[in-house]
């Protein structure tokens, strides 16, 4: 079963196991809540364990401050065969 590969401390959320992806920098992991069980994003979640690294903190406290203040955006990238990428 998949939920006995997923670090005890993420299991403990109760997320569908197959909704958590693994992203590992600058986050651990990315939450797409209703993903597989309603086939309907409810919300996404940032997972991170607690670390002394302060380097790693003040990135994980930017990308926070990018959220809250909306700085971001959304693009498609269309990779063809020979590997050239268009974006939308």
């Amino acid at each position: 079963m998949i939920c006995k590969c997923i670090d005890k401390d993420i299991a403990c959320f109760k997320y569908n196991p197959y909704d958590i992806k693994a992203l590992l920098h600058p986050v651990d992991f990315v939450v797409f809540n209703g993903l597989n069980d309603k086939k309907k994003l409810e919300d996404i979640t940032f997972l991170s364990r607690k670390t002394p690294n302060d380097t790693l903190n003040r990135l994980r406290q930017s990308l926070e401050s990018a959220i809250d203040k909306e700085r971001y955006d959304w693009h498609v990238a269309r990779v063809s065969v020979e590997g050239k990428i268009e974006l939308e």
